[in-house]
């Protein structure tokens, strides 16, 4: 909104869920600043930028991004009588002459601006094996649905020029300026190059026609997106073997280098509002039958009152997977008062004799 308001510079990651929380824009030339921007700001991100929920303005008045750096001495220096060595941090400026030449010397980055607990990651943040220093970050790959970090792309030191791709379940601990990844170096060569065949758009139509060429009707709800050979299925199926069926079609297609399945099946879907219209207090006695069909669910049945039929509505679009609720329940309270209310799954039928 409102123009450019900056470059992209860095990402903030919780490294327990691998969700991106923020973007860190640098913004200006001479009097350059840094902001720290919620991901729940961004509006889209396509190949030509990031498109936030803010003006130019109003990045200006997110909070300003700002790192302290200091060294310290061995554990064994003493600086003056009276001062221990883990008393003492210097400022660990970048163009020296503060910091005394003591070696060796641990580094500590105080950030300003981002949440507890969470990781600044950059172009260049050093990668690490278990047994060297393979490479560093060029960039990094984002689920935009669910915002969370799917893979790097690291350039190792010994072929800059042909970039890997590393899927993000590899990692085994991350912190500021590092990656550690749970394998080592030759493990990496053998991963794909991060070359992408074909364009996103390219792939997304070959991607689309295969679904549709041999999935037929079953697929029909299926859509692929994809961002530099990385895809990801959303929609829904009939059923879960369906779901399986559209990521091997997509798999199949030559130049998608990953697919990342999340299709919901109809049974999924249908059992999940089931689920949660069993443990509501509202409706758990309710005898309500529910159908799905894509992401539309259809309520069936009978109820003793208007709130009941209100709430199983409210409880079923509610649930994951459900975009559209048609309501069919009927209100019938002077049937039912004189007929104990049991859940349809519970019911049986009588016995022979």
């Amino acid at each position: 909104m409102g123009g450019r308001a900056g470059e992209l510079s860095k990402v903030v990651i919780d490294p327990h869920t691998r969700r991106v929380t923020h973007l860190i824009i640098h913004r200006g030339v001479q009097l350059a600043e840094d902001r720290v921007v919620p991901v729940e700001l961004v509006e889209r991100a396509t190949p030509e930028g990031i498109f936030l929920h803010l003006t130019s303005r109003e990045v200006a008045r997110q909070p300003r991004h700002e790192e302290e750096r200091f060294v310290s001495p061995p554990s064994d220096w003493e600086l003056l009588p009276g001062y221990l060595a883990a008393d003492v941090l210097f400022w660990g400026l970048p163009y020296g002459g503060v910091t005394p030449p003591i070696l060796p010397v641990m580094q500590y980055t105080i950030r300003h601006g981002i949440p507890e607990r969470t990781v600044v990651l950059e172009r260049s943040t050093e990668v690490r094996t278990r047994d060297e220093v393979a490479g560093k970050i060029d960039h990094l790959l984002v689920d935009p649905m669910r915002q969370e970090l799917t893979h790097l792309v690291v350039r190792l030191d010994d072929q800059p020029e042909q970039p890997i791709i590393v899927p993000f379940a590899w990692v085994e601990d991350l912190g500021d300026g590092y990656v550690l990844l749970k394998c080592t170096r030759e493990e990496l060569r053998q991963l794909q190059s991060y070359m992408p065949s074909h364009s996103d758009a390219e792939l997304a139509a070959a991607v689309t026609e295969a679904l549709q060429h041999q999935g037929g009707e079953t697929l029909k709800h299926v859509q692929f997106q994809v961002d530099c050979g990385l895809g990801v299925l959303h929609g829904t199926t009939p059923t879960v073997a369906d779901k399986g069926n559209a990521e091997r079609i997509a798999r199949s297609v030559h130049g998608v280098i990953d697919v990342r399945n999340a299709l919901v099946a109809n049974t999924t879907i249908a059992a999940r509002v089931s689920a949660a219209l069993a443990e509501d207090p509202r409706t758990a006695l309710a005898p309500i039958d529910v159908s799905s069909s894509g992401s539309t669910v259809t309520l069936i049945g009978q109820v003793p009152s208007g709130e009941v039929r209100e709430a199983a509505e409210q409880i079923a679009r509610a649930v994951s997977g459900v975009v559209v609720v048609i309501n069919t329940l009927e209100v019938c309270p002077h049937d039912m008062e004189s007929v104990p209310m049991v859940p349809h799954w519970l019911s049986m039928p009588p016995r022979d004799g």
